[in-house]
């Protein structure tokens, strides 16, 4: 089982770029003349390097939602842009409703930098008796751990055979997949978006059999790290 076991990329990015962005909602309001619809209040930050102007736009299926853009700006770092009371379908694991995100870095009318992705409109809260809350609803989570592994070719997992995991176990009514012990390919996290399954996950910080590293002050940056990196890697999903 040793050697490469994923994907190997090369990339190079503009001087002037898109150094990050998050996407996350801010508030839900359930539409109460359309079950299953609501109106939501969102929060999209980017970080720029360099200068330029940013215009991101949100669309569903291809209609567009919502578009704004800033004024031209000079080593602007991080920004925050409100999307204001768009009417939507939150994101849950029954009705995994995406939506398309573009954000563009433009110098002028020549585009600089562009990103994409796919996100949805969801609130998670944990109410006064324990309950955990998405979208406001209490959810009972029915889940399952699960490593990336192949039984043909071993931490070398086809696409194919990830999309299979993932509708196995929405045939047999789970919601919830723990990626035990650390983090998956980042294909895993799409279909959990795409066919609705919650994550619990975790990042390379495993110690079974010695559990007292934990406590080791010796081991605390690494493990912060580890953990600093996954959030801020799997966040915007």
């Amino acid at each position: 089982l040793t050697g490469i076991e994923r994907d190997v990329l090369l990339w190079s990015a503009p001087k002037d770029r898109i150094r990050d962005f998050f996407f996350y909602t801010e508030k839900l309001t359930p539409d109460a003349g359309n079950v299953g619809f609501a109106t939501a209040v969102a929060q999209l930050v980017v970080d720029v390097q360099g200068k330029g102007h940013v215009d991101y736009e949100l669309r569903d299926a291809g209609q567009l939602v919502y578009s704004s853009s800033s004024e031209e700006g000079k080593n602007w770092g991080k920004r925050s842009f409100l999307i204001p009371n768009v009417h939507i379908q939150p994101w849950n694991a029954e009705t995994p409703k995406l939506y398309d995100l573009c954000i563009t870095l433009s110098q002028g009318k020549k585009v600089i930098d562009r990103r994409t992705l796919k996100v949805g409109f969801k609130t998670v809260s944990v109410r006064d008796d324990g309950a955990l809350l998405i979208n406001g609803e209490r959810v009972i989570f029915h889940g399952v751990d699960r490593h990336d592994h192949s039984p043909q070719t071993g931490r070398t997992i086809s696409k194919e055979e990830m999309l299979q995991d993932v509708l196995t176990m929405k045939r047999l009514n789970i919601n919830a997949v723990r990626t035990s012990h650390y983090p998956n390919n980042p294909y895993f996290y799409d279909l959990c978006d795409q066919y609705g399954l919650y994550v619990l996950a975790e990042a390379d910080v495993e110690c079974h059999g010695n559990m007292g590293l934990s406590r080791e002050e010796a081991f605390r940056e690494a493990m912060v790290a580890r953990n600093v990196r996954q959030v801020q890697t799997l966040r915007n999903h």
